[in-house]
């Protein structure tokens, strides 16, 4: 193995080019940072901005929170677009940038540019998802901005997780004592729900650990991604447990639902396509609407595996490890913000025995009336409240142990922008990976160089 050293007389030398590459890079304008949230359903390209910190040698690295300049939208999301077109339902994405940052073009190749994907390309098929990453890398290689093949990433829900729990934090002004101060994360989706928080007596995090470093302290993140617990996920599992039980007592043709309003008789395809027997006809269910929250309750109740072995103490549900709750606060966002909203109930001091009370008299109303109340643009939306409402409150009570009366959940207002977790992984790219072209911090006037100093080696992904 080769051998290099360096010599007295280079050390100084590397050292100060060091310290020039960094004072040279961007002076006196902002940094700008380029990331793309890949969804299920669409793509939104965020724009960044931040300045970067003096570095003080004998001091603890400095914490940058990156400020979001716009952000654009387009449709549908990569999951559901073929490979080769991928560069046209993009493109609205990098004439946007280039239009937002025109004043800048100068600086374009500085500025790099992240494409994170989420749960719809994780669910597809090793050789279909490499395809699309493929694909994207060609896009992005061609665009103006700065690409390395690291800043295309497909997100854990972990990662989603951590990411929330820093980009509300960091908007909440909690990241200076985190252990004391910061919030638990809930983000109820459609085919997953992540919790993640940081245990408040300070105890160790035995299993699903995110570690984090803030100003250069440790802070060991809990944040775990219950897969098929999403709503949408959940009321499908739901459906299967009631067609099995009318199997087994022969009542297949009448699938009365106890989580869908008296008077929603509908029918629903379950079998078709490839799966379907040749010459057969689709399978299919009628539903009727029974209207019951307690049998709801109970049935979802199901769901929520209490009896497998936890290995681990103390366990929520399937022997999954999660430290005590304690007295964290905790914000409640995505479909938990939608589901309080319908349901007319404040954001703040509500308890899960108030978001019962309210599903229990939603549930007892008929279709028709609620239709006529509640003027929701989705009916699909409508059609599932009871269910989502009854869900919400045997998932946090039951499933994940919060307190029925207790007020330390806030639930996030409709009212305000949605919470994002794009902020989050900005600020970890910008204030964990070092950028030769755009650097976390400059050198202090007196010429000190920040890279003698061990406290500013900063952990890499």
């Amino acid at each position: 193995m080769m051998q290099m050293s360096l010599s007295a007389q280079a050390l100084p030398l590397l050292l100060s080019g060091l310290a020039v590459t960094l004072a040279g890079a961007g002076a006196g304008e902002p940094y700008v940072g380029l990331l793309i949230d890949a969804g299920s359903s669409g793509s939104r390209l965020h724009i960044f901005e931040w300045e970067p910190a003096s570095c003080a040698p004998q001091g603890p690295p400095p914490l940058i929170i990156p400020r979001k300049i716009d952000s654009e939208n387009v449709t549908p999301g990569i999951a559901s677009t073929d490979p080769e077109t991928l560069r046209a339902v993009l493109e609205p994405l990098l004439e946007f940038a280039k239009a937002k940052l025109a004043a800048r073009e100068a600086d374009w190749h500085r500025f790099p540019i992240h494409l994170m994907a989420t749960a719809g390309i994780r669910r597809k098929r090793p050789e279909h998802r490499d395809s699309i990453l493929d694909a994207l890398q060609q896009v992005l290689e061609a665009w103006p901005f700065r690409f390395r093949q690291d800043f295309l990433h497909i997100l854990s829900g972990e990662e989603e997780g951590a990411y929330a729990w820093l980009a509300i934090n960091a908007q909440r002004e909690k990241l200076d004592s985190p252990v004391q101060d910061s919030l638990g994360v809930l983000d109820l989706g459609g085919a997953s729900m992540q919790v993640t928080f940081v245990p408040s007596n300070g105890s160790q995090v035995l299993q699903h650990s995110f570690p984090i470093v803030l100003r250069g302290s440790k802070v060991n993140l809990y944040s775990a991604s219950h897969l098929q617990f999403g709503v949408q996920e959940a009321q499908r599992l739901l459906q299967q447990q009631v067609i099995a039980h009318s199997l087994i007592r022969e009542t297949v043709h009448e699938l009365r639902h106890p989580c869908f309003f008296r008077g929603l008789n509908f029918t629903e395809v379950l079998i078709m396509g490839e799966e379907q027997a040749a010459g057969d006809p689709p399978l299919q269910a009628h539903w009727w609407g029974a209207g019951d929250y307690d049998r709801c309750a109970d049935r979802i109740k199901d769901l929520f595996d209490k009896r497998t072995t936890c290995f681990t103490p103390p366990c929520t549900f399937g022997g999954r490890y999660q430290p005590r709750l304690g007295n964290r606060p905790f914000l409640a966002f995505s479909t938990f913000t939608w589901v309080i909203e319908a349901l007319a109930l404040p954001s703040n001091e509500t308890t899960l025995l108030d978001v019962e009370n309210a599903a229990k008299y939603l549930c007892k109303m008929e279709w028709s009336t609620l239709q006529v109340r509640w003027s929701h643009p989705s009916e699909g939306f409508l059609r599932s409240l009871c269910f989502s409402a009854t869900y919400i409150v045997v998932l946090l009570n039951h499933g994940l142990g919060f307190d029925m009366q207790a007020t330390q959940i806030e639930f996030h207002s409709a009212r305000l922008e949605p919470v994002s977790w794009a902020l989050g992984a900005m600020l970890w790219e910008v204030n964990h990976r070092f950028d030769a072209e755009q650097p976390a911090c400059t050198p202090p006037s007196d010429g000190t160089c920040p890279a003698a100093s061990p406290k500013m080696l900063w952990p890499l992904r």
